[in-house]
């Protein structure tokens, strides 16, 4: 697994990267939320545009991700538009999406752009490469409902590697332990088989080993939570980096 360098951060080598999610709805709260989060000092923050009450104003989108920037600082901003199919917070057509998302992801004050799997299409493709162009690209799929099979989720990152994305990610939910143990399985083998960082989650309160052992098992980032989460599970950044950094102490790759 080859890793992705973002700023001063380098996800996918030594401890998992942690990542705040922003899920206020104006702009003033947004920026008084990630004055918050930067007293936490954490490596990635997450903008869910989803829920900003501007989130079609582009003009506006582009002034508050320069806000966010100069706010945050060296911290990486992640730029995240959630659609409802993706357990998101918005209803808009893949089109509509994928265009506004282009829009942002020229924004010099973004590091990362998130593009959930099930808004491309193969002749998206030039899309996904102006993003590129301009920041790192993160190909996401998200299932709240239920963990698919690993052939099935193999098949999502097969379909994901077509675009050639910085960083990997798939969020998916457990209804017993075997979903667990399928998803740290599919981390490992990702590690060997891509040749970028994988996040995965197994979400819910069932899920937290792949929030807490992603070292372990190959997963480049863990979603955090401060006063507010944005996905079931998250834990909250001080704890969970205490975890974070007990495992990285006691762990080493000759195991």
């Amino acid at each position: 697994m080859r890793t992705c360098k973002v700023g001063n951060i380098e996800i996918g080598r030594g401890i998992p990267k942690i990542c705040i999610p922003i899920v206020e709805k104006s702009r003033d709260e947004i920026i008084k939320y990630a004055q918050k989060i930067k007293k936490h000092n954490p490596d990635i923050v997450e903008w869910r545009a989803d829920f900003y009450e501007e989130v079609f104003n582009i003009e506006d989108m582009l002034e508050v991700a320069k806000d966010l920037k100069k706010q945050l600082k060296n911290i990486a901003l992640l730029f995240t538009i959630r659609r409802k199919n993706e357990g998101g917070n918005l209803d808009i057509e893949s089109d509509k999406y994928l265009s506004l998302v282009r829009a942002m992801s020229k924004s010099k004050n973004i590091d990362i752009v998130d593009v959930d799997i099930s808004s491309l299409r193969r002749k998206d493709r030039h899309i996904i490469y102006e993003i590129k162009d301009s920041s790192k690209l993160l190909i996401s799929y998200h299932n709240f409902k239920h963990t698919p099979s690993v052939e099935a989720m193999e098949k999502i990152l097969l379909n994901m590697n077509y675009y050639k994305p910085d960083i990997y990610k798939l969020a998916v939910m457990p209804l017993n332990k075997s979903d667990n143990i399928n998803v740290l399985k599919l981390a490992v083998d990702a590690e060997q088989n891509l040749e970028r960082p994988i996040v995965i989650i197994s979400m819910g309160k069932m899920g937290i080993a792949s929030r807490i052992c992603g070292e372990i098992f190959s997963s480049s980032i863990s979603f955090a939570s401060l006063e507010k989460s944005s996905a079931p599970g998250q834990i909250e950044i001080d704890e969970l980096r205490e975890v974070l950094e007990i495992i990285h102490k006691n762990y080493t790759d000759d195991i």
